[in-house]
């Protein structure tokens, strides 16, 4: 129960980040425009791969499933 609340909260901050980003005017990079950057490079690609395992594997599957 704990682990899907910090999970909501995460994503709610996220969306309110991402709005606030896209706002005209705004100083601050959008998590969308920085995620777009990273995959332009071989390497962060295969970074973000693997970070998207890591936590896949160890976060989700680790708490979703009913014991």
């Amino acid at each position: 129960m704990l682990v899907t609340l910090c999970w909501l909260m995460l994503g709610v901050a996220g969306v309110a980040w991402e709005g606030y980003c896209r706002r005209a005017g705004s100083p601050w990079t959008s998590l969308g425009e920085l995620m777009g950057r990273a995959w332009r490079h071989p390497v962060s690609r295969i970074v973000l791969l693997a970070a998207w395992t890591f936590i896949g594997w160890h976060v989700f599957a680790r708490y979703t499933v009913p014991t």
